[in-house]
């Protein structure tokens, strides 16, 4: 078997380059993989939090539906005497002011 060839001076220096752009750009890759899974971790992070943070707000709506549950309907009930109270005090006022005109003809 032979020998492989020496490369000449030139080549070598070239080689050398490439190596070290190589190494650099590698470098540059690691470090900007490494920035990804940084943020993809504070991703994952923040949206556990989140899902937890959603989770006690379901448990305190479900909370506060179970105590308002009995008073849902007062609401409706309420607006409904309401319209029977307007409704009796229109009815009082119409008598009250047919009077007092009955009593304007009665004087005249």
């Amino acid at each position: 078997m032979t020998a492989p060839p020496q490369p000449d001076h030139a080549t070598a220096l070239e080689l050398e380059r490439l190596r070290g752009e190589l190494g650099r750009g590698l470098a540059e890759i690691n470090g900007s993989l490494a920035l990804l899974v940084l943020r993809s971790e504070q991703s994952d992070r923040q949206h556990a939090e989140h899902r937890a943070a959603l989770a006690r707000h379901d448990e305190r709506l479900d909370v506060v539906d179970k105590r308002l549950g009995p008073l849902a309907g007062v609401a409706d009930r309420l607006k409904a005497v309401e319209r029977k109270v307007w409704m009796t005090a229109g009815g009082i006022t119409a008598l009250v002011t047919a009077s007092e005109i009955g009593a304007v003809y009665l004087h005249h």
